[in-house]
C-alpha cells in the first residue's frame, strides 16, 4: 500500500482499526513524525484468505 502523507496513513489507520489495534496518534506520535520525512509511505502487508466448507 502507497500513502502520499502521514495524515492519509492515520486516515487509514482510524479506517480498519483491526490492522493495528490500539493504534494512537500519542503513542506513535514521534514514529509518525519520522514517518513525515518519507514520501510516499509504502507499506507491505501479507494477507491469505481462509475457506471452509463442510463435509
Amino acid at each position: 500500500m502507497r500513502f502520499r502523507d502521514v495524515g492519509t496513513l492515520v486516515e487509514y489507520l482510524a479506517m480498519v482499526p483491526w490492522d493495528v489495534p490500539g493504534f494512537t496518534v500519542r503513542e506513535h506520535e514521534e514514529q509518525l513524525h519520522a514517518l513525515a520525512a518519507v514520501r510516499p509511505i509504502e507499506v507491505s502487508q501479507r494477507r491469505f484468505r481462509i475457506i471452509a466448507t463442510l463435509l
